[in-house]
């Protein structure tokens, strides 16, 4: 049995925040959807593990009853609470405090930029959650300065094919490589490259992280749009494939990876994350439209659009 999918809107009765403009509204947007609950709207299961209120950095883990007990901070990237300034995102396997990881992942940085954004969107379950920062454009792709602020991103387990899985727990990001991020720009962001990419300890556990992506195949348009406005004029049906992540790196094609029980080629799907079988609608407006009686989410940025994140049904099933 899976776990129901919850979305919550900044524009939602007894939302926190209406728009992020600095760490602080992030930490508090992410407690009120994962911990707390605000309005109508019960939280996502998940536990506030540490704070530090004078750096603005907070910690959370989700359920490790029904998913991986992984731990994810949110943090200020400079220590201060200041408008636009850009937060780091980290994952890791434990935490025994702010800043102290057991088993680190990866960190990424993303921008706020209260000019150019305009509400909020997060959406999950007790074990993973995309968070979702809006344009203020109306257009689903957008100018690189809009896509600055605008990013999507998914933190927690991935509905990994083996079910035995020991390290499930990730954040999906557009940043290729291992290292650390300090710094961030469009281009990093999903919807604003071809690369949607996981770093992941191996499936049976041990020592060190590798790349998983999502093959884009031919879904490699860059600003250019040769069917603005076909997506919803078409009679043909929208047709979405769920997005898989596979071993590889942008230096090392398949062909030349290892490949075992610990690191097998297909690792498992980003939940809510599909590729669809029509790019294009550069022009249409607003984010989210219903395609066979169900509503998709269009992941925004610079690129022609071509992925989406299915907004019901459930998880992990």
């Amino acid at each position: 049995m899976g776990l129901p999918v919850t979305v919550y809107r900044s524009t939602d009765a007894g939302a926190p925040v209406g728009t992020a403009a600095n760490p602080l509204d992030w930490i508090t947007i992410l407690k009120k959807c994962l911990v707390e609950g605000y309005g109508d709207k019960s939280p996502l299961g998940w536990t506030l593990e540490f704070e530090n209120a004078a750096t603005y950095a907070a910690v959370f883990r989700n359920n490790p009853l029904v998913g991986s007990g992984g731990y994810f901070q949110i943090a200020s990237s400079n220590g201060t609470n200041g408008t636009n300034v850009s937060i780091d995102l980290s994952v890791a396997k434990g935490m025994t405090d702010v800043g102290v990881y057991i088993d680190k992942i990866v960190q990424r940085r993303l921008s706020l930029y209260q000019a150019r954004t305009n509400g909020w969107v997060v959406f999950g379950t007790s074990r993973g959650f995309w968070m979702i920062q809006n344009s203020s454009e109306l257009t689903w792709s957008t100018s690189t300065g809009y896509s600055s602020g605008c990013w999507s991103v998914f933190v927690g387990d991935i509905e990994t094919f083996d079910p035995n899985d020991t390290s499930p727990f990730t954040l999906v990001h557009g940043v290729a490589g291992t290292s650390d991020s300090t710094s961030s720009a469009y281009s990093d962001n999903i919807g604003s490259t071809i690369d949607v990419v996981a770093i992941m300890y191996p499936a049976a556990g041990g020592t060190g992280r590798y790349e998983h992506r999502v093959n884009m195949g031919p879904y490699s348009a860059g600003s250019g749009d040769i069917n603005p406005g076909g997506i919803l004029a078409t009679n043909l049906p929208m047709v979405f494939t769920p997005a898989i992540l596979l071993r590889g790196t942008a230096t090392s094609p398949p062909a030349s990876i290892v490949v075992s029980d610990d690191l097998p080629y297909s690792r498992g799907v980003i939940p809510a994350l599909y590729l669809a079988s029509m790019q294009g609608g550069r022009t249409n407006t607003g984010f989210e439209h219903t395609f066979n009686s169900v509503l998709y989410r269009v992941v925004q940025g610079f690129r022609t659009n071509a992925l989406w994140l299915k907004m019901e049904g459930e998880w992990y099933a």
